[in-house]
C-alpha cells in the first residue's frame, strides 16, 4: 500500500494513476490519465523493463 502525504500549505493533488491492467500499453491513447509522469512510466515499462520499442499514436 502507498501513502502519498498532502502538504497542506499547498493544494496540488497528486497525479491519478492508471489501472494495473494499461501499464506497458502499446497505444498511449488508450491510457486513462494522459499527463506526462504517465506516458514517461509507461515508455520506461514498455523500452527498458519489456524491451517493447515501437509504440502506437
Amino acid at each position: 500500500e502507498l501513502e502519498y502525504k498532502l502538504d497542506p500549505k499547498t493544494n496540488n493533488l497528486p497525479y491519478l494513476r492508471n489501472p494495473d491492467i494499461l501499464v506497458g500499453e502499446n497505444d498511449l491513447t488508450a491510457l486513462s490519465y494522459l499527463h506526462e509522469p504517465a506516458v514517461l512510466h509507461n515508455l520506461k515499462v514498455r523500452f527498458i523493463d519489456s524491451k517493447l520499442i515501437y509504440t502506437y499514436c
